[in-house]
């Protein structure tokens, strides 16, 4: 898909289904551009929230402690695909309050919207080591605070499922990754010149 946030344009919906709003964190992002751009394609239309300039609903999950009010109205899912990162723990306080009080105040924004349907994308390394054969059945047995933040992310996510109605949906990918393309003419010192290619996958255990 690119480089940029320019998501795909949106295609009537086949017969088959209705489209509706989708609200949307992490849409600039490596699986979140890519999800979003699935979706837009599919015709439903996107309500990008984040802290970039071109969000629509400008929310930092750090920092801020609610939504504008009636920000997501009219959208009928929420996918979460601005999860923690590694880096996020130089802050470790802020860290936290990103994985727990601003995805509390996402679900809470969905809730006050009549949203039905939430999906947070997570991480395999809420598993604990990365080895052997994994699936759904193993129990989470996080060992950093990176896979612990994200667990607590899941939890917020589950809890919500409660009220009749809800579904949630919890994806925990092992690595994203894109298709690099060796560019037929060579830079003047030789060796390949790698460009973003569209995001490819997930690469699971």
């Amino acid at each position: 898909f690119g480089e940029g946030s320019t998501l795909a344009a949106p295609r009537a919906a086949g017969a088959a289904g209705l489209t509706h709003g989708v609200a949307m964190t992490g849409s600039t992002g490596l699986i979140g551009h890519a999800i979003a751009a699935r979706l837009a394609a599919a015709g439903h239309r996107i309500v990008t929230i984040g802290r970039h300039p071109e969000a629509e609903v400008r929310f930092d999950l750090a920092l801020d402690r609610e939504l504008p009010r009636r920000a997501l109205e009219g959208c009928g899912a929420l996918v979460h695909a601005a999860g923690i990162i590694d880096e996020d723990f130089s802050d470790p306080e802020r860290a936290w309050v990103k994985a727990e009080r601003g995805t509390q105040a996402l679900l809470c924004a969905a809730r006050q919207a009549g949203i039905a349907r939430l999906a947070y994308i997570s991480s395999a390394h809420v598993y604990g080591p990365l080895e052997g054969r994994i699936d759904e059945s193993r129990a989470p047995d996080p060992r950093s605070d990176y896979a612990r933040a994200h667990l607590a992310t899941e939890q917020r996510f589950a809890a919500a499922a409660g009220p009749a109605g809800v579904s949630v949906l919890i994806a925990r990918p092992c690595a994203a990754y894109e298709r690099p393309q060796v560019s037929q003419h060579l830079p003047p010192r030789g060796g390949e010149h790698i460009r973003r290619q569209p995001f490819d996958g997930v690469a699971s255990m």
